[in-house]
């Protein structure tokens, strides 16, 4: 088969899989896609990658800063560790590498290089649990699969009753942590490591521990949770009857429902952790947090009985508040801030082309069917059909609790694009993760020694002895010749 050949055959079967045209929505979501053959080579193939990268490179808040030449040095010393098969390193032996060979001197300075070296993928590093540095982000995935993998990856035979309770709850005990971890080569040294790891887990959506409102020595307080493995579902009946939801007793809010043209399935579980990390999360009648397969309860206000369910159906996000007394239009507002920010961020993050449409639908209605949606930028005020219910709503009683706070999220979320596009412009400079350190002001002369030139060259020795377990690794001399246009 030619490189020809094999071009089509591959574009077939993406198209197959992603269809593109009107029925391809979940086309929309992916980026550009090149194909490189390696055995012929292909100008225009190559260019547009190139140009590619760096259209995105540039559009990237650090690309293109001005950096001390001094970090190239300290970059490679961890790079040398990382090549000497070093994991993970504490942030004070870091910081005695960057001291003593001269490189780095204050603190604000060095957690700046860290981030930096965080963002762009070489280290793994969070400033609010900064006890150590992962060299190595390969030996963390490693560290990831010990806990989340399929079922095939478990041995029953280790801890068999809590292995069915994690796979149908998601709850991750303490003894099933040690014994999964020490499934793993002794060299990988995951116990050691492991409130640390555990911290990390939390930052990346992996493991979390809910905040239920009880008393402080209760065990389900003290157990983590992997949402992504339960298995548990339950219908919105049951539900509702397991949290006395009847009317005329509770009064239901309409929905608020996000509907996506696609959602990939990873918005799914970093939405749902941002609900768990900061709401209540309400129990059931055994006493374990409502958190099932795609949906989950949570309080409101400590002090009143006003709950939110959320519910997760095909490309769809609905919200639902179940009314035990008043409920004011703050909480609305709160949870329309909490759930675009973070709908927003991800697409942020992901870099993909997500869309979404903010519909509202009665409140007896069923949250997955796509019937009786209407779109609360719908300014029609004449009463409609609904096709699931079959008969007639008025539209101001299903938009008017989520239209307001909505309106004046978009009116707020404009206004601040548009000033950090004026800034952008102004100034494109890149702030530190939680530091009043800017990357400009780090390679200023107040930073930069006198010997240390932004054009030219520079040479550094770096000689140091690493002591980790009594061993030593020398790293070894080396010259960096650095050229600056």
């Amino acid at each position: 088969m030619s490189w020809m050949q094999g071009k089509k055959h591959l574009k077939k079967q993406i198209n197959s899989i992603v269809p593109h045209g009107k029925n391809g929505i979940k086309w929309n979501h992916r980026r550009q896609i090149y194909f490189i053959s390696n055995t012929e080579y292909c100008e225009d193939d190559f260019k547009g990658l190139k140009n590619e990268i760096s259209k995105n490179a540039e559009e990237m808040e650090y690309f293109a800063e001005n950096l001390p030449t001094r970090w190239i040095q300290l970059e490679c010393a961890l790079s040398y560790l990382k090549d000497s098969n070093i994991n993970i390193l504490s942030l004070k032996k870091v910081a005695d590498l960057a001291r003593q060979n001269d490189l780095i001197q204050k603190e604000e300075e060095l957690f700046v290089f860290l981030h930096y070296q965080h963002q762009i993928g070489n280290i793994i590093f969070f400033k609010d649990i900064s006890d150590y540095i992962i060299l190595q982000p390969n030996w963390l995935v490693k560290c990831f699969r010990c806990l989340v993998c399929d079922n095939r990856n478990y041995d029953e035979r280790l801890c068999p009753t809590e292995n069915k309770t994690l796979h149908s709850t998601g709850k991750l005990s303490e003894n099933l942590i040690v014994k999964l971890f020490n499934k793993e080569e002794p060299t990988l040294e995951y116990l050691k490591y492991k409130d640390h790891l555990l911290k990390v887990m939390e930052k990346f959506d992996i493991i979390i521990k809910p905040t239920l409102n009880i008393k402080s020595e209760d065990k389900y307080q003290k157990s983590y949770y992997i949402p992504c493995m339960i298995s548990q579902k339950s219908n919105l009946d049951d539900i509702k009857k397991t949290f006395g939801v009847t009317e005329p007793i509770c009064s239901l809010s309409p929905w608020l429902v996000l509907e996506f043209d696609f959602l990939p399935f990873a918005y799914f579980n970093h939405i749902m952790f941002n609900y768990i990390a900061n709401y209540t999360v309400c129990k059931d009648c055994s006493g374990e947090p409502a958190i099932y397969c795609g949906k989950a309860v949570f309080w409101l206000e400590n002090e009143k009985p006003s709950k939110l369910i959320i519910c997760f159906s095909q490309n769809a996000i609905s919200l639902q508040i179940w009314k035990w007394g008043h409920v004011s239009d703050n909480v609305y507002t709160d949870i329309i801030d909490d759930l675009y920010k973070k709908v927003e961020q991800l697409i942020k993050d992901f870099g993909q082309n997500i869309s979404y449409k903010k519909k509202a639908k009665c409140s007896s209605g069923h949250y997955a069917d796509a019937r009786g949606r209407i779109s609360l930028n719908q300014y029609d005020k004449a009463p409609y059909l609904c096709d699931e219910a079959s008969k007639m709503h008025n539209t101001d009683d299903i938009r008017a609790p989520w239209f307001k706070p909505s309106i004046a999220y978009e009116h707020s979320r404009d206004s601040n694009k548009t000033r950090e596009q004026l800034s952008f412009k102004s100034q494109k400079k890149m702030k530190a993760h939680d530091s009043d350190i800017t990357l400009p002001e780090a390679s200023s002369s107040k930073y930069l020694k006198d010997n240390s030139k932004c054009a030219g060259q520079i040479s550094g020795k770096i000689i140091e002895d690493l002591k980790e377990n009594k061993e030593t690794v020398n790293i070894c001399t080396m010259t960096f010749d650095v050229r600056i246009d």
